[in-house]
């Protein structure tokens, strides 16, 4: 695990975690990050993280869950972390997905605690996994399209796009990680890779847990 500062902050943060397979437990990671943002110190002052990520899940299917989760619930936390979208981009339409995650977003913030801030990260680089998974015959790709979609909307995310729409409405931009996880080549490198070009080990994880509290503390 990566060194992390602890908090004596008097008014301890609750943080929900959204995300897909690369951010629940996946191949050789057997805990969602949720159970790694904070130490035990900070839980045992009341810090909270709580994870909804599904493995395979979709924007949309994301977007759904945060709708189903009872008002109450929806504005109990300071932060909306935002990592979703890898399981668009195959053989997808970068504006039709930019489009989705930012229906995301506005539902979000149309239900959340008016104080509470949405925190939308970037995905993790995976570029030879649209060829790995056109080889296998598991789900068919064009890799130049699939990562060009994945190009787009990381550019949406950190309000990059000059031909696309960028995402509005979020309050912290986040790609501490993408580069750090990133071999030369664009791919998850390999010293952080489980074995199937897209899911990070618990030190790729750990990338992704300190540029969350980055933004927190």
């Amino acid at each position: 695990m990566l060194l992390m500062v602890i908090s004596c902050d008097s008014n301890p943060k609750r943080i929900i975690i959204s995300g897909d397979s690369t951010i629940t437990s996946q191949a050789c990671r057997s805990e969602p990050i949720s159970n790694f943002i904070f130490t035990d110190s900070e839980k045992n002052e009341g810090y909270f993280a709580e994870n909804i990520a599904v493995g395979g899940n979709t924007i949309q299917q994301q977007n759904t869950i945060w709708n189903n989760l009872t008002s109450d619930k929806k504005k109990s936390f300071d932060f909306i972390f935002i990592q979703v979208g890898l399981n668009n981009c195959a053989n997808g339409n970068s504006s039709v997905v930019i489009a989705a995650l930012q229906s995301y977003v506005n539902d979000v913030n149309a239900t959340k605690n008016a104080d509470a801030k949405i925190i939308l990260s970037c995905m993790l680089p995976c570029k030879y996994r649209w060829t790995y998974l056109n080889d296998s015959g598991i789900l068919p790709n064009n890799p130049v399209q699939s990562q060009q979609v994945w190009t787009d909307l990381n550019k949406a995310i950190m309000n990059q796009n000059s031909s696309l729409p960028n995402i509005s409405g979020v309050d912290f931009r986040n790609d501490y990680h993408v580069t750090l996880l990133a071999d030369v080549n664009g791919n998850l490198n390999p010293i952080y890779d489980c074995g199937d070009y897209i899911h990070q080990n618990q030190a790729g994880a750990d990338i992704i847990i300190q540029g969350i509290r980055n933004i927190i503390f």
